[in-house]
């Protein structure tokens, strides 16, 4: 669907995993080390058993939106939990063995992230267009701004709201409204931009803001309807691209 005329906007809010930063790359390569590591801790552990059962541990746990929200502010502790439940699973209770694969995980996750290729032009070009430009992420405070820190985006922004400081998180209405109070602009001319489809289509969209989709997976088809139009992009070069930026 189209987006709105650049000439019609004056903020643009963008989100930080996968919509700046590529995160979900880095997923499986850091599941196979912990795999890893576990088994080689815990021996005649099958790592296709505990591929399986952190699988499935791992869809049940982020299912529920308590859980979810629990879990973004302490992903070691989430992790944890996960990995737990698993080896519970498969009938092994090793609290510390938990505790110490979600590092390894945690570890090799941080190390996998990278900016995705192209995106420090693509905001180039974006920061030259808009009046407002802000950076809305959910999560705990300390390792969303060591990403922000560490890949050098904080001056890129006039605003910067994580969940772990505001107190609340996408897609609750009152995290947009926020902003846009902050940046001194009405949501109708506000666009929001990211990968997660409730988190930052629908909660944008319901609380009355512009929206575009990142569809990271190429899914070409938005996983549920959505109140009002939105546009869907491959990247924020493409959003670059489509505004003429």
């Amino acid at each position: 669907m189209a987006l709105p005329r650049v000439a019609d906007l004056r903020a643009l809010l963008l989100d930080l995993d996968d919509t700046i930063l590529d995160d979900r790359s880095g997923l499986l390569p850091a599941w196979n080390v912990t795999v890893e590591f576990t088994c080689g801790e815990c021996g005649g552990l099958s790592p296709e058993d505990l591929r399986a059962a952190i699988s499935s541990v791992t869809n049940w746990f982020w299912s529920d939106p308590a859980r979810e929200r629990r879990g973004r502010l302490d992903l070691v502790e989430a992790r944890c939990e996960i990995i737990g439940a698993a080896l519970a699973r498969l009938g092994i209770g090793d609290a510390d063995l938990a505790r110490r694969a979600a590092h390894v995980y945690t570890r090799r996750r941080d190390a996998g992230q990278r900016l995705v290729p192209g995106v420090g032009e693509a905001l180039a070009r974006l920061r030259g267009a808009f009046a407002h430009f802000a950076l809305v992420t959910n999560g705990a405070s300390l390792p969303q701004r060591a990403k922000l820190e560490r890949f050098d985006l904080v001056d890129w922004f006039d605003h910067i709201q994580v969940e772990g400081e505001f107190g609340a998180g996408k897609p609750e209405p009152e995290v947009y409204r926020s902003v846009t109070r902050v940046l001194g602009v009405d949501p109708d001319v506000s666009l929001m931009v990211g990968d997660n489809f409730v988190c930052d289509v629908l909660g944008a969209l319901d609380a009355g803001l512009h929206a575009a989709w990142i569809d990271v997976d190429g899914c070409g088809e938005s996983p549920r309807p959505a109140p009002r139009s939105f546009a869907t992009l491959s990247s924020l070069a493409e959003l670059a691209d489509r505004l003429g930026c």
